[in-house]
């Protein structure tokens, strides 16, 4: 089938181990493709780096050949074996007709197993962002709407490992809370290996938190729609008067997930992740946050449209009039500008 608009592939390409060592989360690339166009270079966030096993060009081991003929110079010799390339990966969605050209050209790939070649990519970068940022700070908010998640995907990724690297120990990371806005819930699957892995260790459970938003509204005449809208509803009304208090919310769908252990040596844990019906409130998570961690700022890094960057400039001013008479703290907005 032809490209939809919005919808999203992951590309993934081979690059230089130089390319691959000076990858930082966060950081973006200009793409090229010359059968597309020569001169058309578009940016997007590295998703993911894979240094194919640690970095290193090459592995050893040991000579072959029976110990009885080895002399103390042949024991020293070792087989050089090249490791894989190291590969980047992108999430690109179909905006335009770039887009939609180049995941309609590796699509065709796709389905013709390999009779016709993927279409060649040209890289510039890796660049720096506002995002790598985020890595140092202790109370966090991060908001990326549509394919404006990708950066973040790749910052909680990293945050997240060193959360389990740190154990029990001190942490620099207080909170992280990251929105996820998306007309379409289907987008979110990119997401759920790195919704799943948070879900897994109840040390990331208590520090960072995804939050999920849809925000297409249910289209006119679709009766499967509304029906589904309405079914969401009334469990969430049953379950908020069967003692579900105010977290079981009328325009929320919330996904169980029992088949992720614990993450630290124990048995299943009862998880799961809210699919909200809506626009988030800013303003109302900002001082939630601000009243969690009242000695740190709150630092908030977006990545999107204007409007969204508006309506976040606006929640920040609103909170910190609020806690100007009692704590004086800061709510610092950076977000991203392609262009």
């Amino acid at each position: 089938p032809a490209p939809r608009h919005g919808e999203l592939i992951r590309l993934t390409v081979p690059v230089s181990w130089e390319f691959a060592s000076m990858c930082r989360p966060g950081m973006y690339a200009h793409l090229c493709v010359p059968e597309l166009s020569k001169w058309q270079w578009h940016p997007f966030t590295i998703a993911s780096v894979d240094d194919a096993g640690g970095g290193s060009a090459y592995a050893t081991s040991p000579s072959p050949g029976p110990p009885h003929l080895r002399s103390s110079e042949s024991d020293t010799r070792s087989l050089v074996v090249p490791l894989p390339t190291p590969t980047a990966s992108f999430i690109i969605e179909v905006a335009g007709d770039w887009t939609a050209s180049l995941v309609d050209a590796c699509k065709q790939a796709h389905l013709r197993r390999g009779r016709t070649a993927m279409p060649r990519v040209v890289l510039d970068g890796p660049f720096p962002a506002p995002a790598q940022a985020a890595l140092r700070c202790p109370v966090l908010l991060a908001v990326g709407a549509g394919i404006g998640i990708t950066p973040f995907l790749s910052l909680i990724e990293t945050l997240a490992e060193r959360e389990l690297a740190a154990r029990s120990g001190p942490s620099a990371l207080l909170e992280a809370r990251c929105y996820w806005i998306s007309r379409s819930a289907e987008a979110f699957l990119f997401g759920w290996p790195l919704l799943r892995k948070l879900l897994a260790h109840a040390r990331l459970r208590t520090r960072i938190v995804f939050h999920l938003h849809v925000t297409a509204r249910a289209p006119e005449g679709d009766g499967a729609a509304y029906l589904f809208r309405e079914a969401v509803a009334r469990q969430n009304a049953v379950l908020t008067h069967a003692g579900g208090g105010s977290e079981a919310k009328a325009d929320a769908l919330f996904v169980a997930v029992d088949d992720v252990g614990d993450g630290e040596g124990g048995g299943a844990a009862a998880a799961g992740v809210r699919i909200q019906f809506g626009r988030p409130d800013f303003e109302s998570q900002l001082l939630t946050l601000a009243a969690r961690h009242p000695s740190h700022d709150v630092s908030v890094f977006a990545c999107g449209g204007e409007p969204l960057v508006e309506s976040l400039a606006a929640a920040c001013e609103a909170s910190e009039r609020a806690m100007r008479g009692t704590t004086q703290q800061r709510f610092l907005l950076a977000h991203e500008r392609f262009g």
